[in-house]
């Protein structure tokens, strides 16, 4: 699942963008909301847990999600890590 943000200032509502491909690559389906952040950082982080909330909506499993803010993608990446060595 792809997601991304457009933040301008923190006195305007942002978009939050989210699509997803099926295993082959097929397009599947995406939704476009908007929300409020106090910053880029914040707002990246919102979009991977609205998109992660959407997957769960939708019923799917085994889900890549891929933004373009590395710094959120690490951190995500580091606490799927930590949950799956807890098994």
């Amino acid at each position: 699942m792809n997601y991304d943000a457009s933040f301008i200032n923190t006195k305007t509502n942002v978009g939050l963008g989210f699509l997803y491909r099926d295993h082959t690559g097929r397009f599947s389906g995406s939704i476009v909301v908007g929300d409020r952040a106090s910053s880029t950082k914040e707002l990246e982080g919102l979009a991977l847990l609205r998109a992660m909330q959407w997957a769960i909506c939708l019923n799917l499993h085994r889900v890549i999600f891929e933004g373009d803010c590395a710094s959120i993608t690490r951190c995500a990446n580091k606490a799927a890590d930590a949950l799956a060595k807890k098994g």
